[in-house]
């Protein structure tokens, strides 16, 4: 009898910590998609498009270490309007920055006052945060993924669901707003569009090594890849056959049985080219999270 009572309550702790990582999940899945609604067309932030301006301008540097939480882009515009230059934003949410990291360049000559305005214009704190950094989110449910396939939890059937959020995020979010074409809301404030690789690198890119051994989450990895590609192949198409790549290497060598090898070839193949990127092998996965959004 008490074997029995014992075996109930183990079973409904196990269900109620079920429950609660897939109400953290569904949160953070929710976080996300704001914060990629928040990209607007073009993964611009309402800003025009542009790229780094030659050094005759003025550099305004961060005066703290820590990450970029938030931008004020209506307060960046009102000071390029004021003293009529253009700012271009180098940090951009989810960015770390310490004292030698420009957050932005003044393409003119700024007097010190402007450059302690555009300082002001942009929130650093000492972690990341879901509101306006959409890889932020997409990492949480990467490290939930994680976790989830730990010895200790061994729960792939929650890696999966989390592979499921991310590729439906990402898709939605490629099939929304981000190639729609609009008169940008802050003319004088450029950025560097938010790359998709660098969201996919973070999303399902960290969860590679940790699914290298499971022929069933790599499978569900590269079905996720597959219909990324296909949804939009000039933001997915190149990214996730890289990820493809880094699965079947990591594969190939982690898997014990042929059959499993074969079958993540055979999805991988389904994705794109299967073949090896020249010197990708284990450093793949740092050489596609090296973009302007970094892992927390």
């Amino acid at each position: 009898m008490l074997a029995i009572v014992f075996a109930l309550i183990r079973w409904i702790g196990q269900i109620s910590v079920i429950g609660r990582v897939g109400e953290t999940t569904d949160r953070v899945e929710k976080a996300t998609e704001r914060a990629l609604q928040r990209l607007g067309p073009a993964a611009l932030y309402g800003c025009r498009k542009g790229t780094s301006v030659p050094t005759a301008g003025a550099a305004v540097r961060a005066e703290r270490i820590g990450f970029v939480q938030h931008f004020d882009k209506q307060a960046l515009q009102e000071v390029a309007e004021e003293h009529g230059f253009e700012i271009h934003v180098l940090a951009l949410p989810g960015s770390y920055v310490d004292y030698d990291t420009v957050l932005a360049e003044v393409v003119w000559e700024a007097p010190q006052n402007c450059q302690a305005a555009i300082r002001r214009a942009f929130v650093v704190g000492d972690e990341r945060t879901f509101e306006y950094d959409p890889g932020f989110g997409l990492a949480v449910l990467a490290e939930i993924a994680r976790r989830a396939l730990s010895p200790a939890m061994n729960d792939p059937g929650t890696a999966k669901d989390v592979i499921s959020s991310q590729a439906r995020l990402l898709g939605d979010w490629s099939r929304g707003t981000y190639g729609e074409e609009a008169e940008p809301e802050f003319s004088r404030v450029s950025v560097e569009p938010v790359a998709p690789a660098a969201l996919i690198a973070q999303g399902m890119g960290s969860i590679a090594y940790d699914a290298s051994a499971s022929a069933d989450v790599a499978l569900h990895l590269l079905r996720g890849l597959k219909t990324l590609a296909a949804a939009a192949p000039s933001a997915f198409r190149e990214p996730a056959i890289e990820l493809s790549r880094e699965i079947l290497g990591r594969a190939e060598l982690a898997m014990m049985l042929p059959q499993d090898v074969a079958s993540v070839r055979a999805a991988a193949e389904q994705v794109g080219d299967p073949r090896p990127t020249p010197g990708l092998g284990l450093a793949g996965r740092g050489r596609l999270i090296d973009t302007n959004l970094q892992s927390p």
